[in-house]
């Protein structure tokens, strides 16, 4: 059997063996190369899976709804009557940072509102544009149908009709309307969802000439004046603030 010995904590030939070299016993031979050995197999046993293994990286993905545009419904109206255009909300999904583009602007109070307020002399067809803050965009069309309505006079309510202050606090004045209405008015409050939170059945103007209305206690924010005489209305913006 071939001798070895150590030298410099290796194993080798004792030929090669320079001086102070010494033999290791039988038990310790079998002992260092098994060890040896067990480093070789772990060394490849590595290798292989390494190699072949495949590695799984999970990257949790926030993706967002996509961006929906809501005009509303399609309706029918008499001329110059006012119709709330959009949706509750008129705008979701997306990345948020609505911009809102009413076309065609006609008869339109705002058309960069979310819910503006037409009030069309003749059928119009209106094209929303909703774009988020990434850039993207959805559009949605809402046509509304103007029918003559014989025998229904709009102009009864003043085209001259204000409420003031805007935005109010505590109290909003409503002037300009046809004296003739006098204990014919009812005026109503609606919220941003569209819910009628206050009603008014003013009897009779203050000697200013305006209805006043108390608006304490409501919440911040935009609201609508909706005013009815008989079977005719008209609708107005109004702000609220502390």
């Amino acid at each position: 059997m071939e001798a070895l010995c150590e030298q410099n904590g290796k194993l080798v030939n004792k030929l090669y063996c320079t001086q102070n070299l010494h033999f290791l016993p039988l038990a310790q031979k079998k002992d260092k190369i098994m060890r040896i050995l067990h480093v070789i197999v772990a060394l490849l046993l590595f290798s292989v899976i390494h190699t072949s293994g495949q590695q799984i990286i999970r990257v949790p993905v926030n993706q967002t709804d996509q961006l929906q545009a809501t005009a509303g419904h399609d309706t029918t109206v008499c001329p110059l009557y006012p119709v709330i255009l959009g949706g509750i909300p008129t705008a979701s999904g997306g990345n948020g940072g609505y911009l809102y583009t009413w076309s065609p602007p006609t008869y339109l109070d705002d058309p960069t509102a979310a819910n503006p307020i037409a009030t069309p002399e003749s059928t119009t067809t209106y094209m929303l544009t909703v774009t988020d803050t990434q850039g993207c965009t959805s559009v949605q069309f809402i046509t509304i149908v103007v029918d003559p309505c014989t025998g229904i006079d709009i102009n009864i309510l003043n085209k001259h009709l204000s409420i003031y202050p805007n935005p109010a606090s505590q109290q909003i004045n409503i002037s300009g309307l046809d004296p003739s209405l006098n204990g014919r008015v009812q005026i109503e409050l609606i919220n941003p969802l569209g819910q009628m939170i206050r009603k008014y059945t003013p009897v009779s103007p203050s000697p200013s000439g305006a209805y006043e209305l108390s608006v304490e206690g409501l919440l911040p924010g935009l609201y609508y004046v909706r005013i009815y005489a008989g079977k005719i209305f008209l609708v107005r913006r109004i702000q609220i603030q502390n």
